[in-house]
């Protein structure tokens, strides 16, 4: 394990799935929504998956994440919303906390 040592002027960025719920949202200052399709989620995970993870997606990971944007829509939680369907270009949409 390693130690950090961290203070006021400490930037710390956080990547992760469902990163934006509740118990979460005292601690972290400002949030990026990078915002793709499912189907597109789809397609990066079998450039770079393998077959069996892939399949979990519709059996799991989509329906979890379809739950969690429901839950907390990127809209009302998002400090910025990034449309990430080209990750070679990524653009801002929306500012986010309608």
């Amino acid at each position: 394990m390693k130690d950090y040592s961290v203070n006021g002027e400490t930037i710390i960025i956080l990547e992760g799935v469902f990163l934006f719920r509740r118990e979460f949202a005292p601690y972290i200052n400002y949030k990026v929504f990078l915002e793709i399709s499912p189907e597109e989620s789809k397609k990066r995970a079998a450039q770079r998956d393998n077959p069996e993870t892939v399949n979990k997606y519709d059996a799991k990971y989509l329906p979890a994440q379809l739950k969690y944007l429901t839950e907390y829509p990127p809209a009302h939680t998002a400090d910025i919303i990034i449309d990430n369907t080209e990750w070679e270009y990524p653009k801002p949409v929306a500012p986010g906390r309608e």
